[in-house]
């Protein structure tokens, strides 16, 4: 079963609403509850690490650093049910100290609370999330606005059967879901990558038709091969769902129908530029999500900052 050894959370406390009950004191309240849900409900509890950035512009005198550190402790830290915690206060640009520890630290996950309403209503996720999911090679969990109770929800998994990550996000989403005794479920929107040429040919009706079943036969039988033994395994009964459309509508679909208080997916780099493409379905279903989202990289994703 796979755990997470090294946990790096990530807070902003420069921001004067820091805290707030009501708004940003939600935030604050179920970041603290998944660190400490995660940090309890593994065999081997994990190393956890908080840390906070003072944005370059700020002035860098030792009461700045001090102050920081003096709110991150009695606002954050005192709500963590995790032992001892590392606290660390670093001055320069968020995204890019966070990532610099992850890398000098070799954290396997970091988690932020960085969801704000948007003009609309709606959930967005701010920039620090953005690029951490974008940049940072380790996966991230960016938590909801509002604390989910223990054991309520269900975790879902949505996953492309050509895609690097689909494994690890498997094997994550089983191990996740026996640690935190919730359901799992797994979501496929299947492709028809011919489809298109045999439109185009006026390939006759009944015969793109088999061609789409043939696909998802296909599919389902894939699903089962990479699932069937990571439920038996991690002691959890898995659910299938496939699904037409656009894939990130089915997954924020998929996410109030199956009650997830959890989706893990996995990212995709691409366009030669190294850590800046996800992909547009993880990007849009990350940005409209209510609940959790954890997002994993692809095996051979390169990192593009450095020590």
């Amino acid at each position: 079963m796979q755990e997470f050894s090294k946990i790096l959370v990530t807070v902003d406390v420069t921001k004067p609403s820091f805290g707030a009950p009501g708004g940003p004191g939600q935030q604050v309240e179920a970041l603290a509850q998944v660190v400490s849900g995660m940090h309890k409900q593994q065999q081997r509890p994990a190393q956890v690490t908080v840390i906070t950035v003072v944005p370059e512009g700020q002035p860098r005198s030792d009461d700045v650093v001090e102050a920081a550190r003096k709110s991150l402790t009695e606002r954050f830290v005192s709500l963590l049910d995790v032992g001892d915690v590392e606290v660390l206060v670093k001055v320069g640009v968020p995204f890019l100290e966070v990532i610099r520890e992850v890398l000098r630290g070799a954290h396997d996950l970091v988690v932020v609370s960085a969801r704000r309403s948007g003009k609309s209503g709606g959930e967005i996720v701010s920039n620090m999330a953005t690029q951490l999911i974008r940049k940072c090679p380790c996966p991230v969990w960016v938590t909801p606005r509002n604390p989910v109770p223990q054991g309520q929800g269900s975790i879902l998994s949505a996953i492309a059967l050509d895609h690097g990550p689909t494994a690890r996000v498997l094997s994550l989403s089983a191990s996740i879901a026996a640690l935190t005794e919730r359901k799992w479920n797994v979501l496929h929107v299947p492709e028809y990558p011919l489809e298109g040429g045999m439109r185009l040919r006026n390939v006759a009706a009944g015969e793109v038709q088999s061609y789409e079943e043939e696909c998802r036969k296909e599919a389902w039988a894939e699903l089962h091969t990479l699932t069937d033994g990571l439920a038996a395994e991690a002691g959890v009964e898995v659910k299938l769902w496939m699904a037409e459309g656009r894939p990130s509508d089915q997954i924020v679909e998929a996410e109030d129908k199956l009650e997830a208080a959890l989706i893990v997916l996995g990212t995709i780099n691409r366009g030669g530029l190294a850590g800046l493409i996800i992909g547009s379905t993880a990007e849009s279903a990350i940005a409209r999500a209510r609940s959790s989202v954890l997002a994993v990289k692809p095996d051979d994703f390169v990192c593009p900052v450095t020590l």
